[in-house]
């Protein structure tokens, strides 16, 4: 459970991870920043960390074929976003990558309020803190990362 919102610009996300009903503070940040395609990208997971982790290092990595992570059998189990100067791509089970025809994007147990947020014009940093607000599954705090030009 988490949130992250991209603005177009920044990818945050919260820091709270869950285990069972129990919440800490996450190990390292839930965003991270690469190359998608030859062009810069922030990555982030929603769901189950493992998979989602292997997805991002995958993509991370170039996405070789002898380093193709295994997928749940469990569907929606967890969600990749890949956001770059040209569109905002995610990742669920089937690893191909679905264009989401927009520049803002927020997914998590918060996505919805994040997402809310920044309709009405809060940068993605403003919009996880809104999100935290209400989401039970988010907080402990904000990272942040802003995109770079190529």
């Amino acid at each position: 459970m988490t949130t992250v919102a991209f603005d177009g610009k920044t990818m945050a996300a919260d820091r709270q991870m869950n285990t069972g009903n129990m919440k800490h503070l996450a190990a390292r940040s839930k965003i991270r920043a690469g190359e998608y395609h030859g062009m810069p990208a922030l990555f982030a997971g929603a769901g189950t960390t493992v998979y989602s982790d292997a997805v991002i290092e995958w993509l991370v990595a170039g996405m070789p074929d002898e380093h193709k992570p295994e997928m749940p059998q469990t569907p929606d189990s967890f969600t990749v976003i890949v956001a770059t100067e040209t569109g905002v791509y995610e990742y669920i089970d089937s690893l191909r990558p679905v264009p989401l025809g927009q520049i803002k994007w927020a997914i998590g147990s918060g996505g919805e309020y994040a997402f809310g947020a920044m309709a009405a014009g809060a940068n993605a940093k403003k919009a996880v803190e809104i999100a935290c607000a209400f989401d039970v599954n988010s907080g402990m705090g904000v990272d942040v990362l802003t995109l770079r030009k190529k």
